[in-house]
């Protein structure tokens, strides 16, 4: 798929095996039928468009990018709420972005890599893993609104008992996007 938008409408499903995006174009999974397959879903180049309405898309691990492209040149985007296993695993490689659009809201099981997030509404840790991320975050595109957050599962403090947070925005998404959650 070179440029392209191939639209799947149906359900993928099987009993083992993992999906495997490559190409430059376009994937979307939309429709109303929950895809099944139990492996991995791994978006290598272009992007993926999840649109499903009130079902999964991805059922279980994702995993964006390869970390040998460009920044953002491989893309997950989130256009429906729930496209996303709550309990399974996201990397975000150092090129992979994971959108998740104003308008919706999504879960994942635990989030890693270096990759960047986008979210309006994004909750991790319902897995109960250590959630290694240091991407970028960033609420509604580029503009750090007050709407925006992010739901941290489980938190470890470290030795002294402080929660330690590096962001080129030092203070401010601390204060105003991250949101702790009990078990």
């Amino acid at each position: 798929m070179t440029n392209r938008l191939v639209v799947l409408n149906g359900r993928l499903s099987g009993t083992s095996g993992s999906l495997t995006k490559t190409g430059l174009g376009t994937l979307e999974f939309a429709a109303n039928a929950a895809n099944t397959y139990p492996g991995t879903t791994l978006v290598q180049q272009g992007n993926l468009w999840l649109s499903k309405t009130n079902v999964l898309a991805v059922p279980g691990p994702l995993v964006v990018g390869t970390g040998s492209g460009p920044a953002n040149s491989v893309i997950v985007e989130l256009l429906q709420p729930g496209q996303l296993d709550p309990a399974a695993a996201v990397t975000l490689n150092s090129d992979g972005l994971l959108d998740v659009v104003p308008t919706t809201s999504s879960s994942a099981g635990s989030l890693s890599g270096s990759g960047e997030l986008g979210f309006a509404q994004f909750t991790v840790g319902s897995d109960n893993t250590s959630n290694v991320f240091s991407g970028p975050i960033f609420g509604l595109g580029t503009s750090l609104a007050p709407a925006s957050w992010v739901n941290l599962g489980p938190v470890t403090a470290n030795n002294l008992g402080a929660l330690v947070f590096t962001d080129a925005q030092a203070g401010l998404l601390p204060q105003r996007f991250y949101r702790f959650v009990s078990p």
